[in-house]
């Protein structure tokens, strides 16, 4: 490549591993094509980025900045980007360091936001986003006025009620969330979405007429099984060997996030309903400290050893996901968990907990893809029996066959490394044909 043809990105993701994990990856796959890449974080996060991406592009250099949380990083940043060098071309950001924009304008730099989130969510909570104080559920629990075509998508009222709170709740720092997000919208050159059109094709339609900006699908990027390969606790590796026993698709993988926990009596609904199911299955289990002792169903292991692992180390999750044996996954729908499991053509048990997570399961029972836990719609309570009957309807019962095979049929389209690496070039295209002037500064 051209010297001249190279950018050089700046990469601000929130601190949490579940938006550092897809940022990296995002910025490997710009490195590959030839670009320069600046990951820029707190000290202890470029640390332990650095231990866990030992091996990686020489083109991607990790930038430590003094501060302990997002927004302490205002000022460190504006001072690296006055200095750095090659003058930097465009800023990548998050939800939450909407303060960057600003400081990117002043120096000349574009700026893009890399939503981490579908399409379809972003749409639908976009007019509520804008909105100054906070609504009532109801305007969340129905069709969308501003949605020009037919959906699904609503919230059920005990999720309104919550994400609600989460928008609207002012927190430590003196902000909402949803001021965040709306303002990195608003003020940010670019909106690209990890999500891809043939998923979600109306929604990518819609977005840049709520927005007023180009709006651009990134693709989903999926991390592939041979970029998990690492060490194993032994716990780990026992539960694999079990795995390579077990039938083709017979196992149901369960893993409900790293950072929401169950109540007591959700997790216990969800183990009599895992035992109900008389289905093999290997759990990744968060629990409170105070429920590591006895959070569990009395005799429930016993009951189902030599059919199930609950294992409460960190999973690897993608190689399980990708593992012959594993059919079908219980999932809390966090979109991360989406993507890495749609690549490997899953069968999907849903069942949302908080965020936009109702609103994925929504889009995917629409699509064919899954089948939703009922709940009770006011106050989200779940029962054994449902978690049992719709994890059978899923995995083996003849009515869902069409679910089975359409998440088989999608592994060809969101599987594809090929098409979500086309998209990213296409991103990096748009990054060179708009990229600003130099900055002036240091002239």
């Amino acid at each position: 490549m051209e010297k001249g043809d190279r950018l050089h990105i700046v990469v601000l993701p929130w601190l949490g591993f579940s938006h550092l994990n897809p940022f990296f990856e995002l910025s490997n796959r710009i490195a590959q094509l030839g670009h320069c890449i600046s990951f820029v974080s707190t000290k202890p996060v470029i640390e332990r980025l650095a231990l866990v991406h030992s091996i990686r592009s020489p083109l991607i250099h990790l930038v430590p900045l003094p501060g302990e949380d997002i927004d302490s990083l205002e000022g460190p940043l504006m001072g690296f980007l006055e200095w750095a060098s090659p003058a930097p071309d465009w800023i990548l950001i998050d939800f939450a360091s909407y303060w960057a924009t600003r400081i990117a304008a002043g120096l000349g730099i574009r700026c893009a936001l890399v939503n981490l989130i579908g399409a379809a969510p972003n749409a639908f909570m976009w007019p509520t986003m804008c909105m100054r104080s906070r609504p009532q559920p109801e305007r969340l629990t129905g069709p969308p006025r501003w949605v020009p075509f037919a959906t699904p998508l609503a919230y059920r009222t005990h999720e309104a009620r919550q994400v609600l709170s989460q928008l609207f709740d002012v927190d430590d720092s003196g902000l909402t969330l949803g001021y965040r997000v709306w303002s990195s919208i608003t003020e940010s050159d670019l909106v690209a979405m990890r999500s891809c059109t043939e998923l979600e094709p109306e929604w990518f339609d819609l977005l840049p007429q709520l927005y007023n900006k180009p709006v651009l699908a990134l693709g989903h990027f999926p991390p592939n099984d041979s970029a998990a390969v690492g060490g194993l606790t032994k716990n780990w590796e026992e539960a694999f060997a079990w795995l390579d026993k077990q039938e083709v698709g017979s196992v149901v993988y369960v893993a409900l996030g790293s950072e929401l926990y169950l109540s007591r009596q959700q997790l216990h609904e969800l183990a009599n309903g895992l035992e109900l199911a008389q289905l093999p299955f290997i759990w990744a289990l968060r629990i409170t400290e105070e429920d590591k002792t006895d959070g569990l169903p009395d005799g429930f292991q016993n009951r189902t050893q030599g059919r199930g692992i609950v294992l409460q180390d960190w999973a690897p999750q993608v190689r399980v996901l990708a593992h012959p044996s594993v059919g079908g996954f219980l999932t809390h729908c966090g979109w991360n968990s989406l993507v890495e499991a749609l690549q490997f053509g899953l069968s999907l048990v849903l069942l949302p907990l908080a965020y936009d997570q109702g609103l994925y399961a929504r889009l995917l029972v629409h699509k064919g893809i899954g089948a939703e836990v009922p709940r009770n719609d006011d106050d989200g309570i779940f029962t054994a029996a449902d978690v049992a009957k719709t994890l059978r309807l899923v995995m083996v019962d003849s009515e869902g066959k069409a679910l089975r095979d359409k998440a088989k049929e999608m592994k060809g389209v969101l599987g594809s490394q090929e098409l979500h690496d086309q998209y990213v070039r296409k991103f990096v295209e748009y990054l060179k044909a708009n990229r600003h002037p130099k900055m002036k500064l240091r002239e």
